[in-house]
């Protein structure tokens, strides 16, 4: 290359790079700003910050920390990270597999023997990556009547719940479900292997490497936390408080600060824990059938954003929202923590998608429209997932069909678009999300036809032995109650009949719950119960004597 060229070729580089640092972060400096301000500063506030190739250009706090006290939000505020812990316990197992004390191939009985043998083997990488089919001990305690929110739990007995399950939602690598079993059992796996406290560890070989001096793992949820901030929820028009009251961690249990989420972002992004574990990090799972996802070995999502890599986690717990993102081929890391959950993260990453745009140009847009009168007549019952046992309905509300309470659009002949998620019509009686881990098919089912003895047929009381519930089931009114407590029946709605089954669903401690109903060989009744991310319970039904 001659002189001239180069110099040309140098001068472009440097422009460019130049145009995407300034289109970067002036128009996100822009965006934030007008997100933030359209905040109540006199209720629960939010934090927001961001940095380009390590050097931070913006950060900005609104809102108050605590509404009783009218005391204002600072960007040094100390929050619950939520789910965004995963990828620092993720991190501490990661270290030990570099060190040759793990690898991603073992067996987890080999280091939890008090866990069932469910007849395949469940590796490390399998926890890693949410594929191992484990139920989730959290919402297992909904469906106990006794959820994490109200209950105090220890580790000891978040193990107790994961050691008592007889059954999993799919085998191993099967298909993809967020669980937070496998995160608290990933940070007692660091503990076995260490033979120190998990906290002890983690705090020395992930947080101090990392520089986070403002980050400390939660033990106690009682204890005294400089500068932590009040959680909030908004009901109606009014928020009352949403505190977290937890012993555990792995899955969640960090105290962080924005500040120090953009330093964790930015370590990463200049390799700060080394080649090895950053290449392992970003490791994509892998299903069974040779399907890869999105959720990567590190406790983290890596996606693609207008074009852009996407490396990122969110979290929710109690009223505290958190999110951090790194975008490797700009350099760009974005924070962002809130008290108020009703507050969604989703408005934060929107501003950092519009501005990206400017650089990757906008993608071709497809535009919504409405239903076809085939598909509004096509569309509307109830539907059951194939692959789990979850259950909803398409109601039609005079032109249109919604979802969930959303409104149903259609993009081409046969995709539908339901908010960000994606819907492929299959046939006339199969519904398809697409663009997601789960992979979940809806597929349309007749409501149950039971007759008055049918119903008497299912009442009576049943027990699971997986989680010491007993479940008594009682005709009312002409439908289905179930109660825990005498107190506390939840009227059962009619789903679905299909295959033999009759489902109906209801809500325990506000989770949607599916009943699943069929025969056993004897012609006895067998219920199965199933709830998000925790499912097909069996119940035995007592015999009366």
């Amino acid at each position: 290359m001659n002189r001239k060229l180069l110099v040309f070729a140098c001068n472009f580089v440097l422009i460019h790079g130049l145009f995407a640092q300034q289109t970067i972060t002036k128009n996100l400096s822009r965006k934030f700003d007008g997100l933030l301000e359209q905040r109540d500063a006199q209720a629960p506030g939010a934090i927001v910050m961001a940095s380009l190739n390590g050097k931070p250009f913006y950060q900005k706090a609104v809102g108050l920390a605590n509404v009783e006290l009218q005391a204002p939000l600072t960007v040094d505020a100390v929050f619950e990270a939520a789910s965004v812990s995963k990828q620092f316990t993720a991190t501490a197992v990661l270290r030990l597999v570099e060190e040759g004390k793990l690898n991603l191939a073992d067996d987890i009985r080999t280091y939890f023997p008090e866990l069932p043998d469910y007849g395949q083997v469940i590796t490390i990488k399998h926890l890693l990556t949410m594929t191992s089919g484990l139920r989730d001990w959290r919402n297992i305690t909904y469906l106990m009547g006794k959820p994490t929110y109200e209950h105090v739990y220890t580790q000891d007995e978040a193990f107790e719940i994961i050691c008592k399950q007889q059954g999993l939602n799919f085998m191993p690598g099967e298909q993809y479900s967020y669980c937070n079993s496998n995160y608290d059992l990933l940070s007692m796996l660091v503990s076995r292997i260490t033979g120190e406290p998990f906290i002890d560890y983690a705090t020395r070989e992930v947080l101090a490497r990392a520089g986070l001096e403002g980050t400390r793992w939660r033990d106690d949820p009682y204890a005294i936390v400089d500068n932590k901030v009040q959680a909030y929820n908004k009901i109606k028009d009014n928020y009352v408080q949403s505190p977290v009251l937890e012993k555990t961690h792995g899955a969640a249990g960090l105290l962080v600060n924005a500040g120090d989420l953009i330093k964790w972002a930015d370590y990463w992004g200049a390799s700060g824990f080394g080649e090895s574990v950053g290449s392992l990090r970003t490791q994509l799972g892998v299903l069974n059938n040779g399907d890869t996802i999105t959720y990567a070995c590190g406790g983290v999502w890596v996606k693609q954003l207008a074009g852009f890599t996407e490396v990122a986690h969110s979290g929710l717990l109690g009223g505290f929202r958190a999110w951090v993102a790194h975008y490797p081929e700009v350099g760009l890391s974005v924070s962002y923590l809130t008290n108020d959950k009703s507050f969604s993260l989703t408005e934060v990453r929107e501003q950092v998608s519009s501005v990206l745009e400017i650089l990757s140009g906008p993608p071709v847009a497809s535009e919504k429209k409405p239903l076809t009168p085939a598909l509004l007549s096509q569309l509307p019952g109830h539907y059951r997932n194939v692959n789990g046992y979850q259950v909803t309905e398409i109601k039609k509300q005079d032109s249109v069909l919604t979802l969930a309470g959303d409104t149903l659009y259609r993009l081409s002949a046969d995709t539908l678009v339901l908010g960000s998620q994606h819907y492929v019509v299959r046939d006339s009686l199969t519904l398809e999300l697409v663009d997601s881990d789960d992979g979940i098919v809806y597929r349309k089912a007749p409501l149950p036809s039971v007759s008055q003895q049918q119903l008497n047929g299912f009442a009576g009381t049943y027990t699971c032995p997986d989680i010491d519930l007993t479940l008594r089931l009682e005709v009312v009114d002409g439908g289905l109650k179930a109660y825990r407590k005498p107190y506390d029946g939840v009227k059962l709605f009619p789903a679905y009949e299909a295959n033999g089954e009759v489902g109906y669903y209801g809500f325990l401690t506000g989770l949607k719950t599916v009943f699943r109903f069929s025969r056993d060989a004897y012609g006895q009744p067998v219920l199965h119960v199933s709830i998000p991310r925790a499912e097909n319970f069996r119940f035995n039904r007592h015999i009366n004597l």
